[in-house]
């Protein structure tokens, strides 16, 4: 396993609500197959249509994995958070990385239950 994947697979912050609120289909990805995956993906009408679904994602695996890898959104496609470049790049080793995305889970973590004490649903 390469340290980009052992990184997402201890982080998993793009995928969980923390990082982003929902993911927006692009031209190319196919909306059908995705709800056929089990992502609720919604489509706006109006001036400027566009589907997405709402995170977490649905896909996301209790070990942070993803069911839809193959068939992942653009969006998921491309997106690569400042630590996996800077780690990629040899600008932190790999022992760093996996410390900063741990204590990044950790405090996401904290601030979820902090919110759900507050009743925040």
């Amino acid at each position: 396993m390469s340290i980009g994947e052992q990184l997402c697979l201890d982080c998993g912050l793009c995928c969980d609500g923390t990082l982003f609120g929902n993911v927006r289909l692009q031209p190319g990805d196919d909306g059908r197959k995705l709800k056929a995956l089990g992502l609720p993906v919604t489509t706006t009408r109006g001036k400027a249509p566009c589907s997405f679904f709402y995170q977490p994602c649905a896909a996301l695996g209790t070990d942070r994995s993803c069911a839809c890898y193959a068939d992942r959104p653009a969006q998921c496609r491309h997106f690569e958070c400042g630590v996996f470049k800077q780690v990629t790049q040899g600008e932190i080793s790999a022992a760093t990385a996996l410390r900063l995305v741990r204590k990044a889970r950790r405090q996401a973590d904290t601030i979820r239950r902090l919110l759900r004490q507050l009743g925040d649903t």
